[in-house]
């Protein structure tokens, strides 16, 4: 499995490249600020970074709280009597 990391920067003021876009870290770069100004405008914040914390606040709202497994104690093994003869 190959690990790649990107530097991405999120700005309010993001100008949308007029040419081609010549690196994969500048087109991950576009695509976040996209997607941050579109949850600026779906949750009708002041900022790019207040839309992306509303959109995560909605999707963390959307997941089912974890189950919690009851905790079943351990019952001891109770040691095998030995049967007595109690017939004369």
């Amino acid at each position: 499995m190959t690990t790649v990391t990107y530097e991405i920067e999120i700005s309010d003021d993001y100008v949308v490249p007029t040419g081609t876009i010549d690196s994969n870290e500048e087109y991950i770069d576009f695509v976040m600020n996209k997607a941050a100004e579109s949850y600026k405008k779906q949750y009708d914040t002041k900022t790019s970074d207040n839309g992306i914390t509303a959109a995560r606040e909605a999707y963390n709202a959307s997941v089912p709280a974890p189950v919690e497994t009851p905790v079943v104690p351990e019952v001891p093994e109770v040691p095998e009597v030995p049967s007595v003869n109690t017939t004369v």
